[in-house]
């Protein structure tokens, strides 16, 4: 399942083997596709609190102005109405709500199991098995088992935690943000380096998250490399992979062909092919980042 110290976003990375730079961010890949990565294909991302939820938009827009804030990025988020409140029923909207009541139940996890009751939030992502294409993601607090507060408002941040069940609202929010976008966990070794060049993490979207631990609202260097890497300013979104090696033309292999309009050679644009799906029917829901408490360890996996 689909997880910092804000520092210049014009360095993105240590320099590795022959100056290649060392990135240790990782892209969330459709299920169908491993060489597919999961990205927005436009810029300004709606977004509200859904109604109902005991919570000011205002407390978590730090979590989304954390990832737009960087420089080498256009990417935008705006409140989807006035208030910043949305129904439930809206699905052109990004959504946050707090699940105070009936977590387990929702059983939001890939292989249909209930949630585990120590999960303190998930990310929901709807997206083209084919494109990689998001077209949604809500994302899920669990106050049902957690009390989620602003450590800073709190007088917390460098203060005896008061329990292990007390977590950071804008760590937590801020780590889901990178999921909306498509980011997975970073990793030491993963598709950008190798197990000879390992990287030392401490990012946002590391694994791993304590109780009152506020240190995942900024984004770390490597937060921002990824950033950079799929959505540089003024160019279409990247692909963290590429394509399979292979003999035949890429024309007649999925998921796309070659066609520019982005639906298989031969389909006109916004047409479907049956054999193909495309985005205009195909898409599959990623479940990202549950975390669960490692009581032992008095620390969270963002898994």
């Amino acid at each position: 399942m689909a997880r910092g110290w804000l520092v210049a976003a014009v360095a993105l990375g240590a320099i590795g083997v022959g100056g290649r730079p060392s990135w240790a961010f990782v892209c969330k890949h459709s299920k169908s596709y491993s060489y597919v990565s999961l990205h927005w294909d436009k810029r300004v991302i709606p977004w509200g609190i859904q109604e109902g939820t005991p919570l000011e938009p205002a407390a978590v827009a730090p979590a989304f102005t954390a990832w737009s804030d960087v420089p080498c990025t256009d990417v935008r988020f705006e409140l989807a109405s006035t208030t910043g409140y949305v129904p439930a029923t809206r699905t052109d909207v990004n959504q946050v709500l707090f699940v105070s009541k009936g977590w387990r139940e929702r059983g939001a996890t890939d292989n249909g199991a209930p949630r585990d009751v120590n999960a303190v939030a998930v990310t929901l992502t709807t997206y083209s098995v084919n494109t990689g294409r998001i077209s949604k993601a809500n994302i899920e607090v669990n106050t049902e088992s957690f009390s989620l507060v602003n450590l800073l408002e709190e007088g917390l941040l460098g203060t005896p935690c008061p329990s292990e069940k007390t977590m950071d609202l804008l760590a937590v929010m801020t780590h889901e943000v990178g999921h909306l976008l498509g980011l997975d966990h970073t990793q030491a070794v993963n598709e950008h380096n190798n197990e000879n060049d390992p990287i030392e993490l401490k990012a946002t979207m590391a694994a791993y998250i304590g109780p009152c631990e506020g240190w995942k609202r900024s984004l770390a260097e490597d937060d921002q490399a990824g950033m950079c890497f799929v959505y540089p300013a003024g160019e279409p979104a990247a692909q963290c992979e590429d394509l399979p090696a292979q003999t035949e033309s890429y024309v007649t292999n999925a998921p796309l062909g070659c066609a520019a309009s982005g639906v298989p050679t031969g389909v006109p644009s916004g047409v479907a092919s049956n054999s193909a799906l495309g985005d205009l029917l195909s898409f599959g829901v990623l479940f990202g980042l549950m975390f669960w408490h490692r009581r032992k360890a008095q620390n969270l996996l963002l898994d």
